[in-house]
């Protein structure tokens, strides 16, 4: 059960369409930039049968006895399925594997290795015809199975709802010390971005690609020159990704969000670090880190104006690892925090915590991730007990 409440602040507006994007088949409303989103006072009634179906289980841990050194999932919101990539300890370095969890946590088909080794940190989307798994890569290390700031690129692959795999696409082409990496989707296209330092200072790359995993475009520098950026996240505003990001190295940590255009630069939104994005109905919304006093929720109008309110009381510190969703009528927090309890909490639309999700768990949680399904929150995290996953009703 949830013992505290989480620590956010609330304020004003930008116009972008949700980061958890309707699966094919489920319909996506879309406002114009400057335009009021709709009134959000009541729950969103139950989506139609097949468009948004959540997972049956309530708990699981599905990798129980894998030594598992990273995670990541996504839910087909049509089928009710998930798709699972870990990196497991091997012979060299970490193994990277994927499975279609069925509606009810059991395995659809076998685990499937996609790489032999060498792999950390994955990231999964859905797609129309399965799933997206994105990873960082240190084979092109000199000592892939040593190393301790390795030499890592970014590669992809696609994998079908059979767990048949393509072959893997190679993303980023500069060696260095990739991390950070996110994903998101919209209907037509894949966006990853991460961090690197092949220009001498840590900055964030994106580059698009199609269902198949194969690159539509070339990688683009996200941040510009000067600071150290890092903790990109990713949503969409129909077609263009946004990507968010916070700079260090130039006094107080700053937020930027720049979108993938071609023509619009990075905007700053706010102090802080390590924001979460989601953008739907006309706004944009960043959670991020502000210092002691816990984290808080921007909003950013069509003209780039920022607004925040005061901290909400609350006992709860968080340690940064976190994840934002919208539900069609309120923002979903998953955070873990530093008393140790892994919290989902429920922001209206206007500021203030309108309900909880319980999650089942208390202890030390990291690799955090969300997913909403239906009418229900899913959770991923790491713990005590390794990868767990829960479903838990929204209501």
């Amino acid at each position: 059960m949830i013992r505290r409440l989480v620590r956010v602040a609330l304020g004003a507006s930008l116009l972008l369409a949700p980061l958890l994007l309707a699966a094919p088949g489920c319909e996506i409303k879309e406002h114009a930039m400057g335009t009021a989103p709709p009134a959000m006072e009541e729950p969103p009634p139950p989506a139609a049968p097949g468009c948004a179906q959540a997972p049956s289980f309530v708990s699981l841990s599905p990798l129980a006895g894998k030594e598992v050194t990273g995670a990541s999932f996504a839910v087909d919101r049509c089928r009710g399925e998930i798709g699972l990539a870990w990196t497991e300890r091997g012979t060299v370095r970490d193994a990277l594997w994927f499975v279609r969890l069925a509606p009810d946590g059991g395995f659809a088909h076998a685990p499937v290795q996609l790489t032999a080794g060498s792999a950390a940190r994955p990231r999964v989307v859905d797609t129309a015809d399965g799933f997206v798994v994105a990873w960082l890569d240190a084979r092109h290390d000199a000592s892939p199975a040593t190393c301790t700031s390795c030499t890592s690129e970014v590669y992809a692959v696609a994998v079908a709802r059979d767990g048949r795999a393509a072959s893997a696409q190679r993303l980023s082409e500069k060696p260095g010390p990739a991390r950070d990496l996110r994903m998101a989707r919209s209907e037509s296209d894949v966006v990853v971005t991460w961090c690197d330092a092949r220009s001498g200072e840590n900055a964030v790359w994106a580059r698009r690609l199609d269902p198949t995993a194969a690159p539509r475009s070339a990688e683009l520098r996200v941040s510009a020159p000067g600071g150290t950026a890092s903790a990109p996240s990713l949503s969409f505003s129909g077609a263009t990704p946004l990507v968010a990001f916070s700079l260090e190295g130039l006094g107080t940590p700053k937020i930027f969000v720049r979108p993938l255009d071609g023509t619009t630069a990075q905007r700053p939104i706010t102090d802080g670090s390590r924001p979460e994005l989601v953008a739907h109905d006309g706004v944009v919304t960043v959670l991020s880190q502000g210092g002691l006093s816990g984290a808080f929720l921007d909003f950013v109008t069509a003209s780039w104006t920022v607004s925040r309110s005061a901290p909400a009381p609350a006992s709860t510190s968080y340690d940064g690892t976190w994840a934002l969703a919208w539900d069609g009528q309120t923002y979903w927090a998953l955070a873990s925090t530093r008393e140790a309890t892994l919290q989902a909490v429920r922001y209206g639309a206007q500021g203030g915590v309108v309900g909880h999700a319980g999650m089942g768990f208390v202890g030390d949680a990291s690799d955090v991730e969300m997913a909403l399904a239906g009418r229900s929150v899913i959770g991923k995290w790491r713990g005590q007990g390794g990868v767990q996953l829960a479903v838990s009703p929204m209501d």
